[in-house]
C-alpha cells in the first residue's frame, strides 16, 4: 500500500468506491497536518515520498522514466480521479509544459498532484506553479537564449 503521505490513489474501475473514498479521507487528514505545520509553506512542492508515488504510476503507464505517455493514456488515467472535465482539461493545459501533447515524466508528476490537490479541496493554480516546473530544461538551449 503507498504511503498515507501520497494523498491519493488511481484506482481501477474494478475497486470499490469506498476505498478511494477512504484514500481521499485519509489524504484530506494529511494534508490538513501538512497545512498546520510551519516549514510547508508552499502547498505545490511535491515531497519526496509523493514524487516516488507518481514515479511508480509513470512506471505502470511507460516503464522508460526517459519516455513519455501520450494524451490519449495519460486521459484513461486521469479520468479516474472523477475530476469534471473542464478541470482535467486546465491540468492538462498546465501540465503539459511543452504542449507536445504527451507527457514526460516530471509532466506526469505536475499534473498528478494538481489532481490529487484538486481532489483535497484546493483550488486548481492559473498558471503551474513554480515548484511544479519541468526540470528537465536543456542547459545548452537556455544558454543559446540568453545570447
Amino acid at each position: 500500500t503507498p504511503p498515507t503521505s501520497t494523498l491519493l490513489t488511481m484506482h481501477p474501475a474494478s475497486v470499490q468506491d469506498q476505498t478511494t473514498v477512504r484514500t481521499v479521507a485519509s489524504a484530506t487528514t494529511a494534508i490538513e497536518i501538512r497545512r498546520q505545520s510551519s516549514s510547508y509553506d508552499d502547498p505545490w512542492k511535491i515531497t519526496d515520498e509523493q514524487r516516488q508515488y507518481y514515479v511508480n504510476q509513470f512506471k505502470t503507464i511507460q516503464p522508460d522514466l526517459n519516455g513519455f505517455i501520450p494524451g490519449s493514456a495519460a486521459k484513461e488515467f486521469f479520468t479516474k480521479s472523477k475530476l469534471p472535465i473542464l478541470e482535467l482539461s486546465h491540468i492538462w493545459e498546465l501540465s503539459d509544459f511543452d504542449k507536445d501533447g504527451a507527457l514526460t515524466l516530471d509532466e506526469f508528476c505536475a499534473a498528478f498532484h494538481l489532481v490529487v490537490a484538486r481532489k483535497n479541496g484546493y483550488d486548481l493554480p492559473e498558471k503551474l506553479p513554480e515548484s511544479l516546473m519541468p526540470k528537465l530544461i536543456d542547459l545548452e538551449d537556455s544558454a543559446a537564449l540568453m545570447l
